[in-house]
């Protein structure tokens, strides 16, 4: 909770920028899901 304080109040060492594109999934988005469980 201290670094969340020290964020919000600008006195954490190093901080920097959200960026929303260091948040996404590394690898692409499958085109389908086909995972073989459903019996029929």
């Amino acid at each position: 909770m201290d670094l969340y304080d020290a964020l919000n109040a600008g006195r954490a060492r190093n901080p920097f920028s959200f960026d929303l594109q260091n948040c996404m999934a590394p690898l692409p988005r499958p085109f389908q899901w086909a995972d073989g469980s459903s019996s029929t």
